[in-house]
């Protein structure tokens, strides 16, 4: 019994190195970064999601479920080229654009203010919008 638990948690720990993408079928990379700011939007404004990693999973499940809406499915990388579907290039970017909006955020907003995650997340919202 501990070799099959044992199996299965590798097996586990093991699919989560598979990289993934996000694919649709006749979509472009402007419709997947259109979709994806979208649900990141959504995901923001939504509101409480906790702190630490389970704030983080509970936010990307939102995420997830945010594209699966919009009709993209994730799937692995090497799956997705064996099929008639490119994988989408994600703004290479953003990470940097979100980590100027948090720091902007954290030194304009109020503390209290940055202690509420509604208001910190549509501060970091607004900013990513304007360009």
């Amino acid at each position: 019994m501990k070799k099959v638990f044992l199996a299965v948690l590798v097996g586990y720990f093991l699919n989560g190195c598979t990289p993934m993408v996000w694919d649709k079928a006749g979509a472009s990379p402007q419709d997947y970064n259109q979709d994806s700011y979208a649900c990141e939007k959504d995901s923001r404004q939504s509101g409480y999601f906790g702190y630490g990693l389970s704030g983080q999973i509970n936010m990307q499940a939102f995420f997830d479920k945010c594209m699966v809406a919009h009709g993209w499915h994730k799937r692995a990388a090497d799956a997705v080229g064996s099929s008639n579907v490119s994988p989408v290039a994600v703004d290479p970017d953003y990470n940097k654009k979100l980590e100027v909006a948090e720091q902007y955020c954290k030194k304009s907003l109020p503390k209290k203010s940055i202690s509420d995650p509604v208001k910190y997340n549509n501060c970091v919202s607004k900013k990513l919008d304007a360009k």
